[in-house]
This record gives structure tokens, C-alpha cells and sequence, in this order.
């Protein structure tokens, strides 16, 4: 029977998608957003949209959503961060694996999508700036600067998987010193899985679950 369960999970991973989370980190003062009590993690492109107009004062937010914005404050900045490429895989990922699983060490809430978003998610932002694993802190610290929200993006691949993510753990750094404690600048941290790298989390996940 549990050979027939495994070679079942495995069948449904040959059609499994990729997948996208949205992590809502706050650095410095808090209270801009909260999480609130609904389970639902999952939403949907506009779900995430409405989310930012809604943290910008520019529209209403979807119900049921698991983040929301204070009635009364906004952030001093904001930016959306897009981790996507062939490279991307939470196993070997810590500290964005950390950040887009668990809630706590700044990290307000989650949001997630099925299958391949991040294009979508930046474009609500307006035209993305492409940075790499050096630039990453550099740019993401400029962004945040500006009242308006913005997005940048890097490509990650098998090569520079480890830098991206060491230069991730030094923004948050970064950012928790430049916001300081009177202001507020909120990240929106957009990581696309790739469906190989997904499937191959589950399938992990599953055989340690079945070796209890």
C-alpha cells in the first residue's frame, strides 16, 4: 500500500507546476501591515495587485487575504524584490527558503500562487531593474528610498545560487539599519520556484515524511 501511495505522488509530480510566493517583510517601525487571521494562503495576480494598491492608498483590497495594510500609515518605502531562474532552489536557498516559509524575523506574512508569476507580480510595480548578486544590496537600498513603489529583479542559476542568497541575508541587514527605528520601509519578496526545483522539494519532503 505505501509503495502504491509513493508511485501515485509520483505520478501527480510529472504535472505539477511551478510556484510563486510573496513574502511581505517590514523593517524598522512596525504597524504599516499586519497579517490578519485568514488561512488563505493562496490568492491570485490580482489578489497580490490589489494588495499593493491597497499599501499604496490607490485601491481596495481583495477579502480573505492574509496581509493587510494599516488604515492610517503607510511605509516611507517600498520594493519588490523578484528571485526567479533555473537556479532557484529553496533546498539550497536558506535563507530565502527561511523567509518565504516562515513568518517572524520581519517577515509579516505570505502569500502564494500557482504556477510562474514573477513577471506579472513586478509589473504591477512598473519596469523592473535587473541587478545581480553583487549589486542586489546596493539596489535594493536605493529603491527603498523612494515613497513609490518599485521593483528589481535577478536571474539566479546554478552558479551564483549561493552569492544571491548570502546578499539576500545581507539586505536584511541592510534594510533593518536604514529604515532605523522612525521609519518603515516594506519588501515584497517575489520567489518563483521552477517546477523541477519544486517537485523535487516535495518529493524530498514526502520520503522523509513516509521514513517516520
Amino acid at each position: 500500500m505505501m509503495i502504491m501511495k509513493t508511485a501515485l505522488f509520483f505520478a501527480a509530480l510529472v504535472v505539477a507546476d511551478a510556484s510563486t510566493t510573496v513574502a511581505v517583510l517590514e523593517f524598522g517601525k512596525s504597524g504599516v501591515v499586519r497579517r490578519t487571521t485568514s488561512k488563505k494562503c493562496h490568492t491570485t495576480v490580482a489578489g497580490v495587485g490589489s494588495f499593493f494598491n491597497a499599501m499604496s492608498n490607490k485601491g481596495m483590497q481583495q477579502a480573505d487575504m492574509t496581509v493587510v495594510p494599516d488604515l492610517f500609515r503607510r511605509a516611507d518605502g517600498a520594493v519588490v524584490i523578484g528571485i526567479s531562474g533555473a537556479g532557484v532552489d529553496l533546498e539550497s536557498m536558506p535563507t530565502v527558503s527561511n523567509l518565504v516559509q516562515s513568518e517572524g524575523n520581519s517577515v509579516v506574512g505570505h502569500m502564494t500562487l500557482a504556477g510562474a508569476h514573477g513577471r506579472d507580480l513586478l509589473n504591477k510595480a512598473g519596469p523592473s531593474k535587473e541587478l545581480d548578486a553583487k549589486s542586489l544590496v546596493a539596489g535594493v537600498k536605493s529603491e527603498a528610498a523612494s515613497k513609490n513603489l518599485s521593483s528589481v529583479s535577478v536571474q539566479v542559476d546554478s552558479e551564483n545560487a549561493a552569492a544571491v542568497d548570502t546578499q539576500i541575508a545581507a539586505m536584511l541587514v541592510a534594510l533593518q539599519k536604514q529604515a532605523g527605528a522612525d521609519s518603515t520601509i516594506i519588501v515584497h519578496l517575489v520567489v518563483e520556484e521552477e517546477e523541477g526545483a519544486s517537485r523535487r522539494r516535495l518529493m524530498s519532503r514526502r520520503l522523509e515524511d513516509e521514513s517516520k
